[in-house]
């Protein structure tokens, strides 16, 4: 019985200090005077993955961030 009330105890105080570590990333502040970003959401399609056993999707989300160069073409 002691051992199964030390154990809660034990969980308990586990899980009430690991709580804190949740906290919201913070945000950082623009830089004044920087040029905007371009931001492009893109599928790649993975051949290799064609036919894999375990089903797994063989286009995948990407995020893409191209130079200012780029853009202007």
């Amino acid at each position: 019985m002691q051992t199964n009330i030390l154990w809660r105890l034990t969980v308990g105080l586990g899980l009430a200090l690991s709580a804190p570590a949740q906290v919201k990333t913070e945000v950082p502040e623009v830089v004044p005077g920087a040029k905007p970003a371009t931001v492009e959401h893109i599928k790649i399609h993975g051949a290799s993955l064609e036919g894999n056993l375990e089903g797994d999707a063989v286009d995948r989300d990407a995020i893409i961030f191209p130079a200012a160069k780029l853009c202007a073409e």
